[in-house]
């Protein structure tokens, strides 16, 4: 059996800004030299350092396409058997136990065909929409336009995907082959341009594109069952840690769920672990959710809506439902059903919970979440799965604004609930949102008001004031 090592080079010695640390490379070159089975090739973006010169077999290719580009173009070089075990990795990663490389071979001589490191969020993938990229590229580009023209016949429905990030994957190459290989943004990266009109760098964006490009060909073509993780915590793993940039701690650490829920999509996270149940502090119990689901309003008719908002009532107790500026339910259900963010929670296609929000007419870029769960599936952790859908679906759209039509990227989620209301509490804490304050007419900050308080949850955080991309 042979097993080989694809480095994504880029970072080399460099963490956290800090040049000569040099323990991957040092780890990799031990575990070259001790197993006759194992070869290391590194793909490199630009110059490797000595260090790697001296110790293994490179390329450098051209700068395009990050990490899954890196990894294509080794496939392309290298003259690989189909049996061939694959470890594709970046090289700002923090090994803390090599033993990952006996766990993942087992799993793929068992039947397994892909593993990641720590869980990302899945994505309703549509290849006939108009992606995220070309929002910031100002582009009206779908999804399937940054696939390969030879592949794009693979891209032919539309489905709910599970992701594993580039930083970390293991694989056999024939099953590579058999997606003719990863798809990634073949363009050199370049700027895009902010809503204010500030340029910024799309590293981010590039990545993300190419990254849900190869979940939906691993989630459709290798299939759910066949998908492995070492963790379900992001980015986090008892084996490593991938870091961001060749930064281990990240800003977005702070408001990014530590453990990943899919039981929305019916999926049993625990089943798609290699070492089974890890169990967390913040794990949510209940029952068997395998026949839940969500949908956007527009999946269901107006008249269900108006049966599920009717059917409510010891949940007005704590939620009510506000029609904003909207003259009637039915005039809030059209609008919403043309495409503004709400989304119900269904079990055996019944809804049984409901989410949305609206921007605020003066920040365009803050959200105001609402959310309810019928009394009777209440306490089994579905408010939180409900806030976590919505995030992941606004992390990859941009609404349009009831005042001007103009899109705008939510970057602030922002909610309220009654102070006696512990699920709810509970509900938003384990979504990875936190207290927050608001700016009274006098001018004090306030946890509360009356007896309503408030909590906040950033996201798309990555872009800063000066527009470069953090971590």
């Amino acid at each position: 059996m042979k097993i080989q090592f694809i480095v994504c080079g880029w970072w080399y010695d460099e963490f956290d800004k800090r040049k000569g640390m040099t323990d991957f490379i040092d780890g990799l070159i031990e575990l070259q030299k001790n197993n006759e089975s194992i070869d290391v090739f590194w793909s490199c973006h630009k110059e490797p350092i000595q260090l790697v010169k001296d110790n293994f077999k490179y390329k450098v290719f051209e700068n395009v396409g990050l990490e899954w580009g890196a990894y294509n173009k080794a496939f392309n070089h290298l003259d690989l058997d189909d049996d061939t075990i694959v470890f594709c990795i970046q090289d700002d990663m923090v090994i803390k136990d090599w033993s990952f490389i006996d766990k993942c071979v087992e799993h793929i001589n068992n039947g397994i065909k892909i593993i990641g490191n720590g869980m990302n969020y899945p994505m309703v993938f549509e290849p006939q929409k108009e992606a995220r990229l070309s929002y910031w590229l100002k582009t009206k580009d779908k999804w399937i336009d940054y696939v390969r023209k030879e592949n794009q016949y693979m891209f032919d429905k539309d489905g709910i995907v599970l992701s594993i990030r580039g930083s970390f994957l293991c694989t056999r190459y024939d099953y590579i082959k058999q997606i003719n290989g990863f798809e990634y943004v073949n363009k050199e990266l370049t700027y895009g341009v902010k809503e204010d009109g500030r340029e910024f760098l799309l590293t981010d964006p590039y990545g993300n594109t190419s990254l849900y490009l190869n979940a939906y060909k691993f989630t459709l073509y290798f299939g759910k069952d066949k998908m492995k993780w070492l963790s379900k915590e992001y980015r986090k793993s008892p084996y490593m840690i991938e870091c961001g940039r060749g930064m281990v701690k990240l800003p977005q650490d702070a408001t990014t769920p530590k453990v990943f829920n899919f039981d929305w999509m019916g999926v049993d996270v625990d089943e798609l672990l290699i070492d089974g149940p890890v169990k967390y502090e913040e794990d949510i119990k209940g029952y068997d959710r395998k026949h839940l689901s969500y949908v956007e309003i527009n999946n269901k008719p107006f008249e269900e809506f108006k049966s599920f908002i009717d059917s409510l009532d010891e949940e007005k107790k704590s939620w009510s439902f506000d029609i904003q500026t909207f003259k009637d339910e039915k005039d809030w259900y059209d609008f919403h059903a043309k495409g503004a963010p709400a989304y119900f929670l269904l079990h055996k296609n019944k809804i049984v919970g409901l989410i949305n929000g609206y921007q605020d007419p003066v920040n365009l870029e803050q959200f105001e979440v609402s959310f309810v769960v019928k009394s009777k599936y209440q306490g089994n952790g579905l408010g939180t799965q409900l806030l976590l859908i919505l995030e992941s679906e606004l992390e990859s759209i941009a609404p349009s604004s009831v005042l001007d039509n103009k899109k705008y990227m939510i970057k602030r989620l922002v909610a309220k609930h009654y102070k006696d209301n512990i699920a709810s509490h509970k509900a938003f804490l384990n979504a990875g949102w936190s207290e927050a304050e608001i700016l009274e007419d006098d001018g004090t900050m306030q946890k509360s008001r009356g007896d309503m308080v408030f909590k906040m949850k950033l996201i798309n955080q990555n872009i800063d004031k000066e527009g470069k991309v953090n971590g």
